[in-house]
């Protein structure tokens, strides 16, 4: 989010799916093609078992979650307090977190109590980028050095005097970064050794990908170049032109799967089979092809490729170089000023488009083959998965649907919007069961919990409604503008004082007022088994509350 900030150029990089996957990768998750553990339900027996000294919290029983947080309170009292910089990383075992920083400084905390173990000095300008393998760190600064550090005990193993930029990637021993003068380096990181010097490229390395299992590194440069390098050999093993240099004003990113490489630049997508040298085996574009900026592009577990715009969802054969099929297609005011941020998996896509400080078609919730969506025009849509088409349009509103949720059972959808009303449609036709009426300003949030329904509004009140029969049950004036949470019986709000409030919504009785941030709180999370809440807030906060108790016993607080 810092780099975001500093202009839209950086902002295009930090949105680089790329370089969220390349993190991937640098953590070993490289078997596509098999389930992971938590999908297959093993979690609780890989990382957070006893051999790896952590316990995630979704795996407690109530006994042990209390007697977790004692002994948390008993370390750091109510609460603690980390800040979070730059660059930072989690080791593959859970037990650390490293962060870089501004300052040149990295810090290591305790991945199970949030507790600074290290606080790594000897950089002295930014930490730019790190890469972690198991207990050794390798961090880049603006210094012109890359050191490796021990992360168990603190100390630093090794000093590089380099000149790297931007990208590096780190195996255990070697260690790959791209160079000042165009080139990508590998250096053996325990004898000190430059390797080798891969040099061709004529421009700037925008991008690094590291497969040490085959020896393969792939550079992507602002010359308009892709090259495939044997770092065992260091040689270039494969040479990918396209017809033009990159602008850096524009969209670019790549992802490889096996051997097939896929490019997006613009609206174009590039394939390449990199054991077929130079030759584009496939350029995605035409009449089925994208018409703006491609924005974020995806492997399903599939093998089929997905890509992201600003007004059109994409399935991509790009072994085949066949186009699949649209999956979502909406019209956009002003299209060029949008960003799309897309997230899939094998049967669902989840995704929404950003302008300025509004958002639009933003997927809320998914029930087995549906997706709901709400758009700039006033409709919920409800999309089946299995081919993509609209099941059925929910209209009636009128205004802007701005909180909207699915029963637990999928029979109801509730919506509420600018128009002051909440509105019950059934969710199996698609008919409108209700039209609930009673608040007098926008409807800002919701909170459905079996088919007791609670709505906050600008009005600055509460309001508690069966959908079954459309009837209000209780007001509260309660100002719950930003976020509401419902549990059946209490209700957890958040408005413009800043405090995040309990209400009970039988009584009417506030049963706490929760205080401690210095600005309005923007989102809620509520898990009443464990009486837990989670708030986050503009004033750069997030803390967590024993709504029982009524008092928080940790906050975390971040920089950006």
């Amino acid at each position: 989010m810092t780099c975001a900030g500093v202009s839209r150029t950086w902002q295009r990089i930090c949105e680089d799916d790329q370089t969220w996957r390349q993190k991937c990768f640098d953590n070993g998750y490289v078997e596509f093609d098999v389930p992971s553990f938590r999908f297959l339900g093993g979690w609780a027996a890989n990382r957070a078992n006893e051999p790896a000294g952590i316990t995630i919290c979704s795996h407690m029983d109530l006994q042990e979650a209390q007697q977790n947080r004692q002994a948390r309170e008993i370390a750091y009292g109510q609460c603690y307090e980390q800040t979070i910089g730059d660059s930072y990383q989690v080791s593959e075992d859970g037990k650390y977190i490293v962060c870089g920083d501004y300052d040149g400084t990295v810090d290591v905390f305790c991945g199970q109590t949030g507790a600074q173990l290290h606080l790594l000095r000897g950089h002295t300008d930014w930490v730019r980028c790190m890469s972690l393998h198991g207990t050794t760190l390798v961090s880049c600064s603006g210094d012109r050095t890359i050191r490796v550090w021990d992360i168990v005990d603190g100390n630093c193993l090794h000093i590089l005097v380099v000149e790297a930029l931007y990208c590096l990637q780190f195996d255990g021993e070697r260690v790959v970064f791209d160079g000042q003068d165009f080139t990508v380096k590998v250096w053996n990181v325990h004898t000190e050794e430059c390797l080798h010097t891969l040099t061709g490229h004529t421009g700037a390395i925008i991008s690094l990908l590291f497969e040490s299992q085959r020896d393969l590194v792939v550079s992507s440069s602002g010359d308009g170049t892709i090259r495939v390098w044997d770092v065992q050999r260091g040689a270039c093993i494969a040479h990918l032109v396209w017809i033009q240099e990159l602008e850096f004003t524009s969209y670019f990113g790549m992802q490889l799967r096996g051997n097939i490489l896929a490019w997006y630049y613009d609206s174009d997508i590039f394939v390449w089979d990199i054991r077929e040298g130079d030759s584009c085996i496939h350029h995605l574009h035409g009449v089925n092809g994208q018409t703006s900026l491609i924005s974020s592009m995806q492997w399903l577990d599939s093998g089929l490729l997905v890509t992201g715009s600003d007004d059109v969802v994409k399935l991509w054969d790009a072994e085949k170089g066949i186009f699949v099929r649209d999956l979502v297609r909406l019209q956009w005011v002003d299209p060029l000023r949008y960003y799309c941020h897309l997230k899939a998996t094998e049967t669902l896509l989840l995704w929404g488009v950003e302008r300025d400080d509004f958002k639009y078609a933003i997927s809320l919730q998914a029930h087995p083959g549906l997706i709901i969506t709400g758009s700039h025009d006033d409709k919920l849509r409800v999309w089946n998965v299995e081919d993509a088409q609209p099941a059925f349009t929910l209209t009636g509103q009128n205004g802007q649907p701005s909180s909207y949720q699915v029963s637990e059972d999928g029979k109801y959808i509730v919506c509420g919007g600018q128009d002051e009303t909440v509105r019950i449609w059934c969710g199996q036709t698609g008919a409108q069961l209700h039209v609930l009426q009673g608040h007098t300003d926008w409807i800002t949030c919701m909170s459905l919990h079996g088919t007791t329904l609670v709505s906050g509004s600008l009005d600055e009140t509460l309001r508690v409604w069966d959908i079954v029969d459309g009837k209000c049950l209780h007001i509260l004036a309660v100002d719950a503008r930003n976020c509401v949470q419902f549990d059946g019986e209490r209700v957890v709000s958040s408005g413009g004082d800043y405090a995040v409030n309990v209400w009970n919504v039988h009584t009417g009785e506030c049963l706490h007022m929760l205080t401690g941030h210095t600005d309005i709180t923007l989102s809620l999370l509520f898990e009443s088994q464990r009486d837990l809440v989670v708030s986050g807030s503009r004033d750069g906060t997030i803390r967590v509350w024993d709504v029982q108790r009524g008092s928080g016993f940790y906050f975390m607080h971040h920089t950006s």
